[in-house]
């Protein structure tokens, strides 16, 4: 074809367009195309404008699709797994919350919206429910990280009237707990804290399982919380929680020997911990604990004090 002529120029331009965008074309076809097309277009500035309009061309019917995409799995959500959590089964409640939780595992904008639903679930639901979704918390929290929970704070805040209260007390342990990390209180480390004062020994063993999982990860980094797990340790009342105890009994040297900064963390929870004990009343459980116990574990454990 003579490309001298403007119009048969332009005619062999929209044929190399058109070739370049059909889906039937072979991929070994593109490079020669755009060879060519480079050849009718003549500059830089030319070419550069063209291949930006072709990639919005092809971006445009993905974003579009995406979209539909988004808005196809947020009907399905709504229409199969929203009446089941609902339901008056607890069963039923219990599998749409996992069905549920792994949509956010999926979508970080699903767990904004959902975060809260699970942080009311694992407070009032029944039992069996509120391991559930305290254990979707703990998977969220070591996919995302603490972040999600400012990210929802918006939407946890519109549903506030609504959903559960945290108390002062509450409040004030979250700021604790979180203070080592990045200074802003939270409520989800708060909420998660709590289960372990409680009375239900599945929802404690989950609570501190999570909890050492964030600490041996390095998404939570708390003393604090450090604390906790060894004083539910060292707590005779859970002698008889085998679960438990293997949990932490493999984990506590895990995080001690992870890092030097772990062995810091260790340090600073001990000696209040130790306290603690040695203060608690004779009528008390924790009177038990001697300091031969706690001699042995300071000094097996890879922190540089070990005159505890």
């Amino acid at each position: 074809m003579d490309t001298a002529d403007a119009s048969s120029r332009k005619a062999l331009e929209t044929l190399m367009h058109n070739m370049l965008m059909a889906d039937h074309v072979s991929h070994r076809l593109v490079k020669p195309i755009v060879a060519r097309i480079c050849a009718l277009r003549g500059t830089a500035e030319a070419m550069i404008a063209y291949f930006a309009e072709i990639v919005s061309e092809i971006r445009e019917p993905i974003t579009v699709v995406e979209k539909d995409i988004e808005s196809e799995k947020q009907r399905q959500i709504n229409l199969k797994i929203v009446p089941g959590i609902q339901n008056e089964d607890a069963e039923v409640r219990n599998t749409a919350i996992q069905a549920l939780g792994l949509c956010c595992y999926l979508s970080k904008d699903l767990l904004v919206t959902y975060i809260p639903l699970f942080m009311q679930a694992s407070q009032i639901e029944v039992e069996g429910v509120q391991v559930t979704a305290l254990q979707i918390l703990f998977d969220l929290l070591l996919i995302f990280g603490l972040n999600i929970v400012d990210a929802s704070e918006t939407s946890s805040s519109g549903s506030a009237d609504n959903g559960p209260q945290t108390s002062e007390q509450d409040a004030s342990s979250v700021e604790k707990a979180s203070d080592e990390r990045n200074g802003t209180p939270s409520k989800l480390v708060a909420i998660i804290c709590s289960f372990l004062e409680g009375e239900v020994v599945e929802l404690r063993t989950c609570a501190a399982e999570g909890l050492s999982k964030l600490l041996l990860s390095g998404r939570v980094v708390s003393s604090k919380i450090l604390f906790d797990l060894i004083y539910l340790w060292y707590n005779p009342l859970s002698e008889d929680e085998t679960l438990l105890r293997v949990c932490l009994g493999t984990f506590f040297p895990l995080y001690a020997f992870a890092s030097r900064s772990n062995q810091e963390v260790v340090e600073k929870a001990i000696l209040p911990t130790l306290k603690t004990f040695l203060n608690a009343p004779p009528i008390s459980p924790l009177a038990e604990v001697d300091g031969a116990t706690w001699s042995r574990y300071s000094c097996s454990s890879p922190t540089p004090n070990c005159s505890l």
